[in-house]
């Protein structure tokens, strides 16, 4: 091509350009043809014009031309999609390389650290969800970037929304109801279709859009916020400006609920279990349970985990707002007087009355002086509210105010009566217990906090606090120190210290040792059933209510001669090692077979007495509802030879079998996931079934996750049914039961011994319940 042909292919170029952009702005549309014979040229001279500006290997895909503001997509993925798609063809490496860095260093780059660093935030935070979630809310709008047209709309004071009926009825006939074809919702009925369909709309909405107005003021929230960051930029960094407006939630963990139930005594464990199947079955029907017992025993520490245990159980179930309050302690364990229980009460009829929020209007700090934490701080490091300790040290330190230079406490270091106490508050605040110069390894850094409450009830007028959550705790009543244990205890005792009262005082020592008495001590009088009607209830209830667990447990029935053998689909042992290793149930059973371990290869799960002898892992880096694990308790290995074992594995569906024997019997674990077929399970069962009878062991026991529900009316359990009669086998599970927190029956349990006891557990740690059987040995 001579100069004189590059120029004017060159000319065409822009003529086309100019063309195209006129028909743009007109919004007209023609086929390729027309645009060809609007342009006066052919199709070779239009390709020869598109090649004149190409430096590199470009595609051009082919469109109409009211399709050139339409990313690039594949009519037929596009047809089976349904959904938005933006493609881009690869066709040099370096603009793939290009593409790629521009898009990992792009502004916004920083943002999932920002909004993570936000998350970790409110999360060790006591506000409710809806707070939590606006701060969240306020962090993205605050440092993501916004167009010059949308900055020019907010300085004109031009409303960047507006109100279109039509979009409005479409977009919740779209979100609220049932609907196959959007072409349907785009007729000229739509307002017709949207007045029949309101009330579904509403109830649907109601549950799924629980917070519709929340964000509606988040602009002026926005501007306040920046008030409060200018306000905040002239303290010092050690102090916190508190939201009026932000008041601690109702509810919060007091600690990991697994770390409660683990650390139950032996006497006290039993009657978490045995409440939960009733409350998760019939949460309607009331019950009244009464649980007694001497100090020490654990009844504080119970009634701790029913109430989290349930209140996780709660705020998970569907339409349940997790702000709401789900469990009521009207009074705590222990003695208490007729005016505390009045009080509580009073307070449980006026929920929403705002207290000082435990912070005294002046507090005196002395040092080698005993003092309470007044909140909860770190409470998995055991700093909770009701924490004792003794204060060592105060930093102080001065408000960055003009004029202002009062020196005030900005830190107390304390020592706990644990050395474990604050370890992990210690290792996070290193750096300042290092620039404080403290030396002491056991002393823990107490930092300020901020807690705002009401005047009265008749006011909206709020006072903020921003104090050392201590209290001074030399001495403390005797209703106080519920729940409490000390090394040593010094009662004074008055004449009107009744029986009751003693007992709760000499109780909170750990030895005869540390407890002295200041004052007469005169030997209560003796209870009797004449004079103590408490005693005489008591007696009662023991003879004539006392309480039957619906469950068994696998250490009540455990001898020498049967072998226990448990199935529990754990959901993610990773998470719950520590819960499984601490299970007193789960260690009295000989065999533990567990599946969705979420484990991977380099995981260690070794529990004391007990020996893996099949395991499978997490192919991939990335943790899923995968794996399984099979403990042996010692004694029992030699008996142990596994006979079968298979896993089939395609995408996310996948099934494992394991069958091993024990003393004349075979157990077969079994695990398939929701979309695997049974034909696959059915295939690997049989292959188990006769593998065991082959080596003459004729008693099998099946047991695990089929993830088929035990319906007469499903056709998979009449498949599955069938083919356990056609092997003699028989279900042994209670029918009437569940095995899951949905109220379902999927986790079954087969035998060809009709008489084999099998039995479902109750969990606190996942939605499956435990079931297991017992094997009489020969």
């Amino acid at each position: 091509m001579n100069e004189q042909d590059k120029v004017s292919v060159k000319k065409l170029h822009s003529e086309i350009k100019e063309v195209t952009e006129v028909i743009a702005r007109t919004d007209e549309d023609c086929t390729f043809d027309e645009y060809l014979a609007y342009l006066n040229i052919d199709e070779q001279s239009y390709m020869m014009a598109l090649r004149s500006k190409l430096k590199r290997p470009t595609v051009f895909l082919k469109r109409n031309l009211n399709e050139r503001r339409i990313n690039a997509y594949n009519r037929q993925m596009l047809q089976l999609w349904e959904a938005h798609m933006d493609m881009q063809l690869v066709v040099s490496p370096y603009g793939c390389v290009k593409y790629i860095v521009s898009y990992v260093s792009k502004s916004q780059k920083g943002m999932s650290k920002l909004l993570k660093e936000v998350a970790d935030k409110v999360a060790r935070g006591d506000e409710p969800t809806i707070k939590k979630l606006r701060k969240i809310v306020n962090a993205f709008l605050n440092n993501c970037e916004i167009s010059a047209q949308e900055i020019a709309l907010h300085v004109l004071g031009i409303p960047i929304e507006g109100e279109d009926k039509l979009n409005f009825q479409r977009e919740n006939l779209m979100l609220f109801t049932a609907w196959r074809t959007e072409p349907s919702l785009l007729d000229p009925t739509l307002p017709v279709q949207f007045s029949q369909l309101l009330e579904t709309i509403q109830s649907n909405r109601n549950n799924y859009c629980k917070y519709d107005n929340t964000f509606d003021n988040i602009d002026v929230d926005l501007m306040e916020e920046d008030e409060e960051n200018d306000e905040e930029s002239t303290v010092a960094p050690q102090f916190k400006i508190l939201d009026l407006n932000e008041t601690p939630s109702d509810f919060q963990l007091e600690m990991p609920h697994t770390e409660k139930i683990a650390s139950q005594t032996e006497a006290s464990r039993f009657p978490l279990p045995n409440l939960l199947p009733e409350i998760k079955t019939n949460p309607s029907e009331p019950f009244y349970h009464f649980i007694s017992g001497g100090a020490g025993v654990g009844k504080s520490l119970l009634i701790n985990s029913i109430k989290q245990v349930l209140e996780r159980f709660w705020i998970h179930q569907p339409n349940n707002n997790p702000d709401d309050i789900h469990i009521l302690p009207i009074a705590p364990t222990g003695t208490k007087s007729k005016a505390t229980i009045t009080y509580m009460l009073t307070q449980a009829q006026n929920l929403q009355h705002k207290k000082t929020q435990n912070m005294q209007y002046l507090l005196k700090l002395c040092t080698e002086t005993k003092y309470i934490v007044s909140h909860n701080i770190a409470v998995p490091d055991g700093i909770s509210n009701g924490s004792p300790c003794i204060l060592k040290k105060v930093i102080y330190g001065q408000l960055c105010e003009k004029g202002n230079r009062e020196q005030i406490p900005i830190r107390a270091y304390v020592q706990f009566e644990k050395e474990t106490t604050g370890e992990k508050t210690r290792q996070k605040l290193k750096n300042i217990i290092q620039a404080d110069g403290i030396v002491d390894k056991t002393w823990t850094p107490i930092q300020r906090i901020c807690r705002s409450f009401s005047l009265n009830e008749n006011t909206h007028i709020q006072v903020t606090r921003n104090q050392l959550p201590l209290l001074p705790s030399n001495a403390q009543t005797i209703h106080c120190s519920q729940s409490c244990t000390y090394k040593n205890i010094l009662v004074f005792i008055t004449k009107n210290l009744s029986r009751k009262l003693l007992y709760t005082a000499f109780s909170r020592v750990e030895s005869l040792q540390g407890l002295h008495i200041s004052g007469i001590y005169k030997k209560p009088i003796r209870a009797t059933i004449e004079n103590d009607p408490s005693l005489r209830e008591m007696i009662r209830m023991r003879s004539e209510a006392q309480l039957q667990f619906s469950l068994t447990f696998p250490e009540e029935v455990k001898n020498n001669e049967n072998i226990i053998a448990l199935f529990h689909n754990v959901r993610s042992l990773n998470l719950h090692f520590p819960n499984v290793c601490s299970d007193r149930t789960l260690l009295a059973c000989d065999i533990i077979m567990l599946a969705e371990t979420w484990s991977q290869p380099a995981d260690r799960y070794e529990i004391d007495n007990f020996t893996i002898v099949y395991r499978t892992d997490c192919a991939s880096t990335k943790r899923k509802a995968f794996g399984t694990l099979i403990y042996v308790k010692g004694a029992l290995l030699p008996h142990i030879n596994i006979l079968f074992q298979n896993e089939s594995i395609s995408g996310t569906n996948h099934s494992t079998v394991v069958a091993l024997t024990v003393c004349s019997k075979t157990v077969i674990m079994v695990y398939k996931s929701p979309k695997c077929q049974w034909l696959v399970l059915q295939q690997q069962l049989q292959q188990a079934i006769n593998t065991s009878l082959q080596n003459n062991v004729h008693e099998i026991a099946i047991m695990g996750d089929f993830n088929i529900k035990y319906q007469v009316s499903d056709p998979n359990f009449k498949n599955l049914n069938d083919f356990m009669i056609q092997n003699n086998c028989f279900m042994i599970l209670d029918p009437t039961k569940v095995s899951t927190d949905h109220k379902s029956l999927i986790d079954l349990c087969f035998s060809t011994n009709p008489l084999t006891n099998a039995f479902i557990f109750e969990s606190v740690t996942s939605d499956h319940k435990p079931i297991w059987i017992e094997l009489i040995n020969p």
